[in-house]
């Protein structure tokens, strides 16, 4: 029996796509070895990302392989909660990015582990809460705290800081200025969530994730190729109003000009980020407070080098 012309062609062509992609996966493993550090992340009901539910992944790097386990209300954490805080508990509750989920540390040397772990050891009674997740900014960290933390009633709620958050409260509109005000604009902000949602439901698709490192060295340039790509345009828009109208002549204008006239637009652009990241502070400080709780900011240090940090504050 004569295989079809069309189908041979067929599984010629998946031969060679297969073919191909082992070989590129044998070389990025011998000759630049990746992290393998897949993010388990999905849509949340008040619009922002978060850790997928019950989910229990690794993550390999040349320094550690850890184990990830996230409860089933999105925490990462070996046990669930009750939404209602028990009697004579005090309840401190995390927001932040990946240095407050953990990546890279066995749950039981996360900073919210070990805060949680030191008071106990010092006699409280006390339940940290981490709802950090891989990649939030500080707006994806208020929305979270409005729509989802208020519901666990914590005394004292923690957000973290980093440099990066200027971009992220660019890329995800959540919120905007308006004058000194903060006004919440975008209702949900899930970049590419879509697309990982329907992938993470095929289990070769996780397999993948998980532990080819071609994939790895793919995933996080493509990323990073896109991320800096809507930063750009996003800082271009904030800064454009400035030179305008020498803008509308650009044919016109030296080489120099152009240069000095992009610089202005990346200074305007970085005043107003810097502004509305301080004003997004004051306004979850504000809202904490207002609610009866503590609030606090744990600021991640730049890192000059492996052995150089400064605030970027």
């Amino acid at each position: 029996m004569r295989i079809p012309l069309l189908l041979r062609r067929s599984l010629a062509a998946i031969a060679l796509v297969l073919y191909t992609y082992l070989i590129a996966e044998v070389c990025v493993r011998v000759l630049a070895p990746q992290p393998l550090i897949p993010r388990y992340v999905t849509r949340t009901p008040w619009g922002v990302r978060g850790n997928i539910p019950h989910a229990v992944y690794r993550h390999h790097t040349q320094e550690v392989n850890v184990e990830y386990r996230i409860n089933g209300q999105g925490m990462r954490a070996d046990r669930d909660f009750p939404m209602a805080k028990p009697e004579g508990t005090c309840r401190v509750a995390m927001i932040g990015d990946s240095f407050f989920v953990g990546y890279e540390l066995d749950l039981k040397d996360t900073l919210a582990q070990q805060l949680e772990d030191h008071l106990k050891q010092a006699g409280y009674r006390v339940d940290v809460l981490n709802f950090a997740v891989s990649g939030f900014g500080t707006g994806e960290m208020i929305r979270t705290y409005e729509r989802y933390i208020r519901k666990f009633d914590p005394d004292v709620v923690i957000f973290q800081w980093h440099h990066t958050d200027t971009n992220e409260n660019l890329l995800s509109k959540l919120y905007i200025l308006d004058g000194d005000r903060v006004v919440p604009t975008n209702a949900d902000y899930l970049p590419s969530i879509a697309l990982q949602d329907n992938l993470m439901k095929w289990r070769l698709y996780r397999f993948v994730a998980d532990n080819s490192h071609f994939y790895s060295w793919v995933r996080e340039r493509l990323a990073l190729v896109l991320k800096l790509s809507r930063i750009k345009e996003g800082a271009q828009a904030i800064g454009g109003g400035i030179s305008a109208a020498r803008a509308s002549d650009h044919t016109q204008q030296s080489k120099e000009e152009d240069e000095r006239i992009a610089k202005e637009q990346q200074a305007a652009s970085e005043r107003y980020l810097g502004t509305l990241s301080g004003h997004m502070l004051k306004y979850a400080h504000d809202m904490v407070i207002g609610d009866g709780r503590a609030f606090m900011i744990v600021d991640i240090p730049r890192n000059n080098s492996r052995t150089e940090f400064e605030s970027s504050w």
